[in-house]
């Protein structure tokens, strides 16, 4: 992936991370990223079938919480609940941003599959992470306008796309667990014929 694009999803995602206003009192969520670079003779493919997996939980919670949000169109939440929920995702979002670019750092040495994942989770990010701002500005510009069709959009999109990631990411690994077990199953056939 050219440089420019993964600039583009880091400022994304640094700009989400960075919105003031009301959501900026949540509570972090705690990382537990394995993007460390201090040893030099790390199984790069290890590595990213582990940041594929925080991936995968974090678009589970992610999901979770964009249900959550886009259920809030039926009424009664007030703008500090909506502002609770999309700071979940801002930091979900972040977290996905992170692993993603430690995944972009060592994709040169990481198997096709993977290297296919993290082209397929990347855009997805973007788009959740754009969208996530554009409903943080709705949010802090207008706390009493809630049901517009363009935050409502919003709302749906980053709730769509958490779905669309999580399951992504959640078949490129069963993919890869399936292929694994098929080799396996090749080589006892193969010791069985010797």
């Amino acid at each position: 992936m050219p440089f420019t694009s993964m600039t583009r999803i880091v400022c994304l995602m640094s700009v989400a991370a960075a919105s003031g206003g009301p959501l900026a009192a949540a509570e972090p969520v705690p990382a537990s990223c394995t993007c460390a670079t201090e040893v030099s003779d790390r199984n790069f493919p290890s590595e990213a079938s582990q940041l594929l997996q925080e991936i995968r939980s974090a678009a589970h919670r992610l999901s979770v919480h964009a249900a959550t949000v886009a259920s809030f169109r039926r009424g009664g939440v007030s703008w500090e609940g909506h502002a609770n929920e999309l700071t979940l995702i801002r930091e979900q979002i972040n977290a996905v941003g992170e692993r993603i670019q430690r995944l972009h750092a060592i994709r040169h040495a990481t198997a096709p599959w993977q290297q296919e994942a993290i082209d397929s989770v990347t855009p997805m990010a973007a788009t959740l992470g754009s969208r996530t701002k554009a409903a943080i500005r709705h949010l802090n510009d207008n706390r009493n306008y809630l049901w517009s069709e363009t935050y409502q959009e919003h709302l749906n999109a980053i709730s769509s796309r958490a779905d669309q990631m999580k399951e992504s990411v959640g078949l490129q690994l069963e993919l890869a667990e399936t292929q694994d077990k098929l080799e396996a199953l090749r080589g006892k056939l193969a010791s069985i014929g010797s």
